[in-house]
């Protein structure tokens, strides 16, 4: 199955919001940017329906700070500074996350 994405875009109280979405693939070697192909990322969503767990990590450099999600559940995130990265990885091998994000333009 190829990688899905799309965009969705509208007008809000004189600010333009889009909605963009993407299955993001992401495996157990190493850490994955998971907002990397978005920019200006206001509010995000990562949801896990892979069967494995996973770990999601905001400050790659540092090693591991962040958080578990296990398999059918799902993490959001609001009031986004411009330039926060999410990095994550799997317990065992390759699998494909879900991303959703709002962001400005």
């Amino acid at each position: 199955m190829g990688a899905v994405g799309g965009a969705i875009s509208a007008q809000q109280s004189g600010r333009a919001v889009s909605a963009s979405f993407a299955e993001i693939s992401i495996n157990s070697s190493g850490w994955t940017n998971l907002l990397s192909s978005f920019s200006n990322v206001l509010v995000a969503s990562i949801q896990n329906k892979t069967g494995v767990q996973i770990k999601l990590n905001s400050d790659n450099g540092v090693g591991y700070v962040g958080f578990i999600v296990e398999d059918d559940e799902q993490r959001n995130y609001n009031d986004l500074d411009a330039g926060f990265s999410m990095f994550a990885r799997s317990e065992t091998g390759n699998v494909t996350l879900n991303v959703e994000v709002l962001h400005n333009g």
